[in-house]
């Protein structure tokens, strides 16, 4: 079946055109008429033959970064593949001013019971005024102040489990032990990042991951490329054509580059 549709591919960019193409990919990828695995690289050949984004790599690749050297994240919506603008410099909040960061500093590192947190306080009162908050893994419908209460416990079971067995990577884990029971590709329950014009790795979902690995000082986690600036792409197309370029010396250890650089 993958055969088929490659080969169908190449037959609209040959003989219809790119656009053609691309709104046939377009279709085609809504359609979830493959595999996981398979929509998302069909969509980075789509890059690839449409916008010549050479240095695409593989768009479901899974990566060690050192959760002790990040320090953004990217708390702003709508942002994935690629994309130009200043969403990198509007959107990133410092770990140090960071909600998830100052409710389990007080937790865990502090002893501070969850229900008298403010920061704890505050989702409490959002939900029975609203009904749900956008910060908890759970459908909005299926939210309640009970079930905020059986998620800061599991938190507490999955701090407990990263501080005596290591932090696992979702293909070493069980559909069983993700509170929502999200049941996709691995590669999509990892943390996911987003990549700045200057290459700042900003964790924008697994918040709760990230900050126990960061407050248990963690050197090493799996994460995958959710979004890229698209300054940072041509950056990678241009080391994928012709190597490092002049003048970027010191990105040479950067994990985002590994898969084009090795």
């Amino acid at each position: 079946m993958d055969t088929y549709y490659v080969k169908r591919a190449l037959e609209i960019l040959r003989e219809e055109g790119p656009v053609k193409l691309a709104k046939a990919s377009k279709r085609f990828l809504i359609s979830r008429s493959l595999p996981v695995e398979q929509r998302w690289r069909m969509y980075s050949l789509r890059k690839v033959w449409i916008e010549s984004h050479t240095g695409i790599g593989d768009p479901l690749r899974v990566y060690q970064v050192d959760p002790r050297e990040i320090q953004y994240i990217h708390a702003g919506g709508g942002v994935d593949f690629i994309d130009s603008g200043d969403w990198d410099i509007e959107g990133k909040t410092h770990v140090r001013d960071w909600f998830f960061m100052k409710l389990f500093s007080k937790h865990f590192e502090l002893g501070i019971p969850w229900g008298e947190i403010d920061e704890y306080q505050m989702m409490e009162d959002k939900i029975k005024r609203c009904g749900y908050i956008e910060m908890l893994d759970l459908p909005k419908d299926k939210q309640s102040v009970e079930r905020l209460h059986e998620y800061y416990t599991y938190i507490d079971e999955l701090y407990n489990t990263i501080k005596t067995s290591g932090y696992k990577s979702q293909r070493e884990l069980d559909v069983e032990d993700d509170f929502a029971k999200r049941d996709c590709h691995p590669a999509l329950n990892e943390i996911q990042v987003r990549i700045s014009r200057d290459g700042e790795i900003m964790p924008s979902t697994g918040y709760h991951r990230f900050t126990i690995a960061k407050i248990l000082r963690i050197n090493s986690v799996p994460v995958r490329t959710r979004a890229r600036h698209l300054e940072w792409q041509k950056l990678r197309d241009e080391t994928h054509n012709n190597g490092l370029p002049e003048g970027h010396e010191d990105l040479r250890d950067h994990p985002e580059l590994q898969d084009i650089l090795n």
